[in-house]
């Protein structure tokens, strides 16, 4: 009986350990320096075999540079390759049976916003993230389409709304995984 609870018990650890990443090690351990923690961004590309040039694209130009195409290029692949981006969770919804999530960029003046399916075990994740207005979101998906709204309404600091030509991208396509929250430094 008490060899079962020993086997068990090594067992529980065991996979306690691989999901967390292994046995940790104190900083006097290793040998030079720690190492730097990469972005999520970063670590998401790396697993995913994901592209970053959208947000190289949306970093490096003013949106009044940026055309549809130029942004369907940098998203959407025939190989369906996947890409990364960074906003924050405006919304998770369920139609029938199946979930949609909406990133949106972190500043309205970098304008994109992305409506992704994604699966129930994403959707849950959503749901038990941080839910703060504004966390940060980094989301490895694969966009569909691409389009730009024809007009937004702009709130004005007088309290009025002016309807200007917008300035924002909308991507389609599914979600493969994300992270919500910044990595924690060791």
């Amino acid at each position: 009986m008490f060899k079962m609870l020993d086997i068990t018990a090594t067992l529980i650890l065991g996979t306690f350990l691989i999901s967390c990443g292994g046995p940790k090690r104190d900083a006097a351990s290793n040998t030079g320096s720690a190492a730097p923690v990469s972005s999520p961004a970063d670590s998401l590309a790396k697993v995913y075999g994901a592209s970053k040039e959208f947000m190289t694209l949306m970093d490096s130009s003013p949106l009044d540079n940026i055309y549809t195409i130029d942004v369907d290029e940098a998203l959407v692949s025939e190989d369906r390759q996947p890409v990364v981006c960074v906003g924050y969770v405006h919304d998770l919804r369920k139609r029938g049976d199946q979930f949609e999530i909406q990133i949106v960029s972190q500043f309205s003046w970098q304008g994109y916003r992305l409506i992704l399916h994604c699966d129930n075990i994403t959707a849950v994740k959503v749901q038990l993230g941080n839910r703060e207005m504004f966390a940060d979101c980094t989301v490895v998906c694969v966009v569909d389409s691409v389009k730009r709204l024809a007009f937004e309404a702009v709130g004005m600091e007088s309290g009025e709304l002016s309807v200007e030509n917008s300035h924002t991208f909308v991507a389609f396509g599914s979600c493969i995984d994300l992270v919500i929250g910044k990595p924690e430094t060791p």
